[in-house]
């Protein structure tokens, strides 16, 4: 009996477990992938669709939820500070300010017609706007972000910046209590930012020297509006109250001591302001003229209402009023001599910034003193008898007031009855009723009196 056998090669059966290894193997790669997707997608905080994004902001505004808002945002610069502050007042804002707050929501309605190519979405801003220029408005704007899968989106925040200056000379400046910066002559300005959109407390705070006083000033200034940059500027002066003076150009003097104020006013009506003044009674104040010929100051008077006008005219000396009519007196008879000597050196002296023929001038006013009445008896000299003067008290027609073409100080004589005694030709004396009224204007220069005018 032949036994067959099969000595060819053997093939070796795989089990049914490792035969399943590759699916498993592809299973895991799926879950993970899987696992990473859902990771990445929950990662993107934003949301796929900005009318969403939209709708949670108004809520998060409606319901004051400063958490929700948080989450909402995106700001441009990281060292903007978000605090739950900032997001209150945010919210505070929107809700105080619906103008503002509605211009807002249609900038971001037409940052969404854009981004999503919606165009049945319009809020007029696409009128009258490029797209460029509705994509930068507003410092709430609606902002697109790139994600692995699909783009998401969130309310960008753009960062906010003030530009600050103190225009005072000396000083402080501070925001929401922090010391930004000091101010001197050179240096009045500082810029700060990024900031947050909202409000910030600005403060500045000066010394006044003179007053030996330091001032502060505080004011909200907002940084909500379309604009990135806010400007804010202001000059502190505190309390202050009316000035004024019928002279011009008088310091006025705090305590006995000189302050930077002039008044250049020199008619009564108007007025000035001097800062910073105090009611409380710790401040005197007067006026300083600095004539060519003295210092004269006016009557100290003590602060005591805010309400009231003081006036700082200083007034001239008695010795100086008393000195000026001495003075007019000397022209008057010198003009007189001058016309029967038919000289006028020494009148020149005294009135050297005349105009044209000063002897002409001289014969030709007083020679109207004398009528002939057809006689041929002439005029032949003038004496002065005496002055005399409307007012009780002769210096009261003397005052002074500044010339600003000539800017100086110019002291008026008016109104001085001049009375004369006329000697005629045959030896006649006429001393009746011969007069005539002059105004001078006086200047004071090189230690002496001169005549500028002869009214």
């Amino acid at each position: 009996m032949n036994q067959s056998s099969n000595n060819g090669p053997r093939t070796q059966t795989i089990g049914p477990g490792l035969n399943k290894k590759p699916v498993f193997i592809i299973a895991v790669v799926i879950i993970i992938v899987a696992v990473l997707i859902i990771i990445l997608s929950s990662g993107s905080k934003g949301d796929k669709k900005a009318s969403e994004v939209i709708r949670k902001f108004q809520n998060a505004i409606a319901a004051e939820n400063t958490h929700e808002l948080k989450k909402l945002l995106s700001i441009d610069d990281k060292a903007m500070e978000v605090t739950e502050d900032r997001l209150r007042r945010l919210i505070q804002y929107a809700k105080e300010k619906p103008k503002y707050y509605e211009q807002t929501l249609q900038i971001l309605i037409a940052q969404q017609a854009l981004l999503e190519e919606a165009e049945y979405l319009n809020t007029g801003l696409l009128d009258r706007l490029s797209p460029d220029e509705v994509l930068n408005a507003g410092e709430l704007y609606l902002k697109k972000e790139s994600g692995f899968l699909s783009d998401t989106f969130k309310i960008g925040v753009h960062p906010q910046y003030m530009n600050i200056t103190l225009e005072n000379d000396n000083g402080i400046i501070t925001v929401d209590g922090v010391e930004i910066s000091k101010v001197s002559k050179d240096n009045h300005s500082t810029k700060v930012g990024p900031l947050f959109p909202g409000e910030y407390q600005v403060e500045f705070t000066t010394t006044f020297d003179y007053a030996k006083k330091d001032i502060s000033q505080s004011e909200t200034v907002s940084l909500f509006g379309l604009e990135s940059e806010t400007e804010y500027s202001d000059y502190v002066t505190g309390q202050s109250v009316k000035i004024n003076s019928d002279l011009g150009e008088v310091q006025v003097y705090l305590n006995d001591q000189p302050t930077p104020f002039i008044q250049r006013s020199n008619r009564e009506e108007s007025s000035e302001y001097f800062y910073p003044a105090f009611d409380d009674g710790s401040q005197k104040i007067q006026g300083v003229a600095k004539f060519p010929w003295g210092e004269s100051k006016s009557e100290a008077l003590v602060i005591e209402d805010l309400s009231k006008v003081y006036n700082i005219t200083p007034e001239l000396q008695q010795e100086t009023k008393q000195e000026v009519l001495d003075f007019v007196q000397l022209f008057i008879k010198t003009r007189a001599k001058a016309y029967g000597t038919k000289d006028v050196s020494e009148l020149e002296k005294l009135y050297p910034h005349h105009e044209g023929d000063l002897l002409e001038d001289v014969q030709d006013g007083l020679g109207r003193l004398y009528y002939s009445g057809g006689s041929d008896k002439t005029l032949k000299e003038v004496e002065l008898k005496k002055m005399s003067f409307s007012a009780e008290d002769p210096l009261e027609h003397v005052g002074v007031y500044y010339d600003r073409e000539l800017k100086q100080y110019i002291v008026q004589v008016k109104n001085i009855k001049a009375n004369y005694t006329l000697i005629l030709s045959n030896g006649d004396i006429d001393d009746i009723l011969n007069f005539e009224v002059i105004t001078l204007d006086l200047i004071y220069s090189d230690g002496k009196w001169t005549v500028l005018r002869n009214y």
